[in-house]
């Protein structure tokens, strides 16, 4: 049996590949329901790649988990936001009859002779091979002992007064420009050199959807600090206090906005895996390097300096991980299936290709 750890989009994406193989013995496990983490997203949320329904011209749609499919399409929307891209998920669990579990979180694995041993909250589960879907949202990373995380908001309406931020990336940028669209003041304090780096990868910068979002921006409510780090967050009953690497020392009556990233592998399960700075070590078919018939799927995905973290990246590596567990199995993939996955650009296996150098 294969276990499928998370019902997001690389949880229902592999789920829906092995229902196109007629592989019918695995099952999804999801602690809350199909989308859950999209549907926790602030309210003000959306995702920074566009969708725009292209396939028919060789072009998938860069949010689409599945071939010939298109949340462009299907919503309406080009920038979607989290409610509605759990609404795609669960149509297409719903439509193709993806075999989910709710409601079950699986608290610990347990590598067995053969096989894994699942412990959940509706009793044990045994399995030849567990897929780690989680994806990152639900595990944020809390570096303090102070400070509302940007997985806690859920709304930015919710958040009133001057702030402090903490951080950078898309999160920080995005409660940036939130709350600067509400007439707060922010004081943001980031260890970059510059807030936007001149990078061709899109994984090492912010995407051109923020990069235009912040041309609205009033500048007059907006200090930045580049090039810093927060060290501590204090807090004595009224005033937070906000300490730099430098010792430089800022004090606030609301408390900091922290947007310090999210784990890559749920800590739960990070003795699974073999971790340096953060991020797991895999095989080339994205497997654990210490259990063999484990593996990661999604965005906490990289490969040398290969970096996963986009749907329209992490898709390629579906078939990758599923073709690896059905030859251990003695299974054939079909080969029309494969074809068509390689027409669509969702089958990655030469990361050479993945130059992303710009000429102009």
């Amino acid at each position: 049996m294969i276990a499928i750890i998370g019902a997001g989009p690389t949880g229902i994406g592999l789920g829906y590949l092995l229902e196109q193989l007629n592989v019918k013995d695995y099952m999804i496990y999801e602690r809350e329901t199909v989308g859950e983490s999209f549907y926790t997203w602030p309210k003000e949320t959306k995702l920074i790649t566009p969708s725009f329904n292209g396939h028919g011209f060789g072009l998938l749609d860069l949010n689409a988990i599945m071939p010939d499919s298109s949340p462009a399409f299907t919503l309406k929307q080009e920038h979607i936001n989290g409610e509605r891209y759990g609404e795609y998920l669960q149509l297409i669990q719903s439509q193709f009859e993806i075999n989910v579990t709710e409601g079950c979180e699986i608290e610990a694995i347990e590598p067995q002779d053969k096989g894994f041993l699942l412990k959940s909250n509706q009793g044990d589960i045994e399995a030849d091979h567990v897929i780690l879907a989680c994806g990152e949202f639900n595990t944020p990373k809390r570096l303090f002992d102070y400070g509302i995380h940007y997985a806690d908001v859920e709304t930015w309406k919710d958040i009133e007064g001057e702030r402090i931020i903490i951080g950078s990336g898309e999160s920080a940028m995005d409660a940036l420009i939130n709350l600067n669209k509400q007439g707060e003041r922010v004081l943001l304090i980031h260890p970059e050199k510059s807030l936007v780096l001149n990078h061709h990868d899109p994984s090492q910068t912010i995407s051109p959807y923020t990069k235009e979002r912040l041309l609205s921006v009033n500048p007059e409510l907006i200090r930045v600090i580049n090039n810093k780090r927060v060290t501590n967050i204090s807090f004595d009953g009224t005033m937070y206090d906000v300490t730099l690497d430098d010792g430089e020392v800022f004090s606030t009556t609301n408390e900091p906005i922290t947007c310090t990233g999210f784990h890559t592998v749920p800590p739960v399960f990070q003795q699974l895996f073999e971790m340096e700075n953060g991020l797991a070590k895999l095989t080339e078919l994205d497997a654990s390097t210490k259990f063999p018939g484990l593996y990661l799927c999604g965005p906490g995905v990289r490969q040398s300096d290969v970096i996963f973290c986009f749907i329209y990246k992490f898709r390629q590596r579906f078939l990758v991980v599923i073709e690896d567990i059905l030859k251990s199995m003695g299974i054939e993939v079909d080969e029309e299936v494969k074809s068509d996955y390689i027409r669509q650009n969702m089958y990655l296996t030469d990361l050479s290709c993945c130059n992303t150098e710009c000429q102009c």
